[in-house]
């Protein structure tokens, strides 16, 4: 009878800061290789011809809960990061008379069995094309070749299991035999002091970071805003995980959603027009974005009559708000924001009525929602404006299937209708006098204006060695650009930038 081998899945990845302060990019991860049936299984990082020992045959990104429909153990990965993941099947060479394979998926059969708290986890390994302009620590492009299985990742939040594994048939006897047989190959990887000594201060770190936790909820966050330090410490509280109380690493997405929607730490809301309309109103010079999608969605919030779904995965249910954000969309969102579920815990009830209607209603809990998904969705698809229009129309899973089959997201009619209200927006906005002054005499083809946004590129001063650029984000498209002299708007869009926006950039 032949020898069957095992067969492993697991989370190879995830877009949660590891312990290194790094964050991979899901979006911006190439896994061609892997998709093809060219990526390999190694132990533990080995770079040894025989410390490859398995193969993969299947990998997926899964971005949220919608691409789980197709297999079961997607949404069961997912269920235990609750964040985009790589999803990579495979099997190990332990039917051969590979002795290393044969160790691992010994480990794996015991640990399977027993479930014990310790776990098999996973690394990918590649390269890295590009960080993140603005984070460095962001790795926004990479190319990924093989997946390493280890005890000890730089991101804890992965998982090895074997798919289908009868936990009597496990012979463990006979597995510690095998363990046994390899285990000096792991002596080099036993601690140092001064591995030991990182522990110990990582300890201490996380001691501080709770008194730290306690010192910030005890103080009044009314008190804080009238200091201006509000947003400030709340934004930081955030990106250490201190307001949660969970560590950085485990809620790296609620900190990407709270730094992106700063409406809901800031006193904008505070001063949010009573109804609808005036809110979309006030959106045309500070989130023209937002403006554009509740245009198409509601004519300007001034119809919220929303027809109810007759088929599909919304069947039953009736969009609410300006934005026409469904109420399966709005559990999406909640489920990324601890901070909405504690402002809004009747939104996350499940009760689809009662969602739309706080959505009809409620116009400072329609804007929040809105905000935070369209901040989202920007950052998912990089700040490409089409992608990020198409997915607030048929949902992440849709565009990345539109992506992948080629279709031209500009000529979509949906994405085509909000970018025609944009130009019709911007068409009726008059220049400021600063603007007028900066671009004067830059009016003929060919001017610099048509590249450089109005600016010089200029050799930047050096200090310590380092080159000390500004960055500047457009407050149209969401493009992260460099800054150059006299630059008064964006060289991804054209767009002109506001006065607020030139004045900052000017400090």
């Amino acid at each position: 009878m032949a020898k069957k081998k095992l067969e492993i899945d697991m989370i190879a990845g995830s877009q949660l800061r590891d312990t290194q302060g790094e964050m991979l990019s899901v979006e911006g991860a190439d896994i061609s290789d892997l998709e093809r049936g060219m990526g390999r299984f190694n132990d533990n990082h080995g770079k040894g011809f025989f410390n490859s020992i398995g193969r993969i045959t299947e990998a997926k990104k899964i971005y949220s809960e919608d691409d789980c429909q197709d297999n079961p153990r997607h949404k069961y990965f997912w269920d235990k990061v609750k964040a985009p993941y790589i999803y990579v099947k495979g099997f190990l060479y332990d039917d051969e008379d590979h002795m290393n394979a044969k160790a691992a998926a010994a480990i794996i059969r015991n640990i399977h069995k027993s479930d014990c708290p310790l776990k098999i986890k996973a690394s990918v390994e590649g390269g890295v094309i590009a960080r993140g302009i603005k984070d460095p620590t962001l790795l926004a492009n990479t190319k990924i070749h093989s997946v390493a299985l280890t005890f000890t990742p730089a991101n804890m939040a992965t998982l090895v299991e074997p798919t289908a594994l009868d936990k009597s048939a496990v012979d463990e006897v006979a597995d510690m035999i095998l363990i046994k047989s390899v285990i000096h190959l792991a002596q080099h990887d036993v601690p140092s002091f001064r591995m030991v000594q990182k522990a110990a201060s990582a300890a201490k770190i996380a001691r501080n970071i709770k008194q730290m936790q306690k010192a910030i909820q005890a103080m009044k966050e009314e008190d804080l805003e009238k200091a201006g330090l509000g947003s400030k410490i709340a934004g930081a509280a955030l990106a250490t995980g201190l307001v949660t109380g969970g560590s950085p690493s485990a809620q790296a997405p609620q900190v990407s959603q709270q730094k992106a929607a700063p409406s809901l730490q800031t006193s904008e809301m505070k001063r949010a027009p009573a109804s609808h309309p005036d809110l979309v109103e006030s959106l045309k010079s500070s989130n023209p974005g937002l403006w554009g999608i509740a245009a198409a969605e509601s004519s300007e919030g001034k119809n919220l009559n929303h027809k109810t779904m007759e088929k599909g995965m919304h069947k039953g249910q009736t969009a609410g708000g300006p934005w026409g954000m469904m109420p399966k969309t709005v559990d999406y969102v909640m489920k990324m924001s601890p901070k909405l579920q504690q402002k809004y815990p009747e939104l996350s009830k499940g009760d689809h009525k009662k969602v739309t209607e706080i959505l009809n209603k409620d116009p400072k809990a329609a804007y929040e929602l809105a905000k935070t998904l369209h901040s989202h969705l920007d950052k998912v698809y990089g700040g490409d404006t089409n992608k990020m229009l198409h997915a607030w129309h048929y949902g992440i899973n849709g565009t990345n299937k539109a992506v992948k089959g080629g279709q031209d997201l500009s000529k979509d009619a949906y994405v085509q209708k909000i970018s025609n209200y944009l130009k019709e927006l911007e068409n009726t906005r008059k220049p400021t006098g600063v603007e007028k002054a900066l671009t004067a005499g830059y009016g003929g083809a060919g001017a610099p204006t048509n590249q450089s946004g109005g600016g010089v590129f200029q050799t930047e001063s050096l200090e310590d060695g380092r080159p000390k650029f500004k960055y500047v984000t457009c407050e149209h498209c969401g493009g992260e650009q460099i800054h150059s002299k006299h630059q008064v708007k964006c060289r991804t869009c054209g767009k002109p930038w506001s006065l607020a926006k030139l004045v900052g950039l000017l400090r």
